[in-house]
């Protein structure tokens, strides 16, 4: 992860990591979220359809629920066997099914401290359990937050159901979206543009590029 040698990120270093752009071995673009279990079939095709276009995952709730809490950093106290157990599973396991049921807050954390363009939503054939809920946790992201987000299905064991072409159609479209979103976000709002004869020509979309202005014609875009 960048650290030095026998040196692990401790909680809160997350923004220290992006500022100084470690963790990343490709050309990060944008910043992803991924919601479910990975797509072990294809597992190294499956992050490539992502890297290819510059995107790279900063966070995941499936390390929460998938390690049963322990992200957490408990430790057990040897000193009280019993009430320590009892006090660790009360927090790990809280912690694992608020991961696995009740994202929304958790999701919305994450962007704010990593700064995500985006969250993918990854819901499997073989464990109903994880997969139960997640366009449900989408819709009420996207209700709360202006965020780009994507739906796309396979599994974690069976390769039977996995379609690497229909996966990399969506995944296209997802960046094509959040490549538009950019652009938008770079752009002034609509000018309302006159000729010499007073007349309502068409608006110009004023791009700020190095201290000028260029206007781009709708027709023209």
């Amino acid at each position: 992860m960048g650290a030095a040698r026998g040196e692990f990120l401790k909680p809160g270093d997350a923004l220290r990591v992006w500022i100084e752009g470690i963790g990343t071995l490709t050309e990060e673009k944008y910043r992803l979220l991924f919601v479910g279990v990975p797509c072990y079939p294809i597992f190294r095709r499956f992050n490539e359809l992502f890297t290819e276009w510059g995107g790279t995952f900063v966070g995941s709730t499936y390390l929460w629920f998938a390690s049963g809490g322990t992200h957490r950093g408990f430790q057990y106290d040897l000193a009280n066997p019993l009430e320590s157990l009892a006090e660790g599973l009360l927090i790990t396991v809280r912690a694992a099914m608020d991961a696995m049921f009740f994202q929304t807050q958790a999701l919305g954390a994450m962007q704010d401290e990593l700064g995500a363009d985006g969250v993918v939503f990854h819901p499997i054939k073989s464990c109903r359990t994880v997969s139960t809920g997640l366009a449900d946790n989408r819709r009420a992201l996207m209700a709360e937050r202006d965020v780009a987000t994507l739906f796309i299905e396979s599994d974690l064991m069976d390769r039977r159901v996995v379609s690497e072409a229909q996966l990399k159609n969506r995944v296209d479209a997802f960046f094509e979206g959040l490549a538009g979103r950019r652009l938008h976000d770079v752009r002034s709002p609509i000018s309302d543009v006159r000729d010499e004869r007073g007349q309502r020509s068409l608006p110009v979309l004023e791009t700020p590029v190095r201290g000028q202005t260029i206007g781009h014609r709708i027709s023209d875009i």
